[in-house]
């Protein structure tokens, strides 16, 4: 009797900074798929399909990265409310200021963001250059809300579509930076952390 392949169900899909700066977007989807049609690559290169229970609650699957020392890994969670499969390197698997970017919207042409009037603290002009000031203007016109974690980046990707506020936090320069733009978009903040 033939055993049926369970294909897993990936729900949203959040790749990690790294891994939308080092994987192209094909590499991206391989590992992906081979994630969800159960496709696993042995220690010897054979790759072989397994089964997936349908019971479990996290499925987790190493992929070797021809390019670096670090696997990707792609951990499924299907015990929360909406599914979610995050992609990572192996070495960020823990690491909370790796930034998330949801996948689909990643690869779909994202809304126009609009900052509005942009001005820093006397703090932060005064501890970060004009570079690192730059850098986060153009981290938070690239939805890169740095070291949230996985629910405050999923509110601020809502709020850009759905015209609420945008708090992202940053650490640069030697210094944790928060940005902040308004709900009506008419001004963002720079502040050093405890200014906020």
């Amino acid at each position: 009797m033939c055993q049926k392949n369970y294909v897993l169900e990936l729900g949203k899909i959040i790749i990690s900074r790294r891994i939308s700066a080092e994987l192209t977007a094909d590499e991206i989807s391989q590992v992906t798929t081979s994630h969800r049609d159960g496709y696993i690559k042995l220690k010897n290169g054979e790759w072989r399909q397994i089964s997936y229970d349908p019971n479990v609650k996290f499925v987790v699957n190493y992929y070797a990265y021809p390019f670096g020392e670090h696997d990707v890994v792609v951990i499924t969670d299907l015990d929360s409310e909406t599914y979610r499969t995050e992609v990572c390197f192996s070495d960020e698997t823990h690491d909370r200021t790796k930034g998330y970017f949801d996948w689909m919207l990643h690869q779909s042409r994202k809304s126009p963001f609009t900052l509005g009037n942009v001005v820093c603290t006397a703090e932060v002009k005064k501890s970060l250059g004009m570079q690192h000031i730059h850098r986060l203007i153009e981290k938070q016109l690239s939805y890169d809300w740095g070291m949230v974690g996985l629910g405050d980046w999923t509110l601020n990707d809502r709020a850009v579509e759905n015209g609420g506020r945008v708090l992202s936090h940053h650490y640069i320069g030697d210094e944790y930076v928060y940005v902040l733009t308004e709900a009506d978009r008419s001004s963002t903040t720079i502040m050093l952390e405890y200014e906020y």
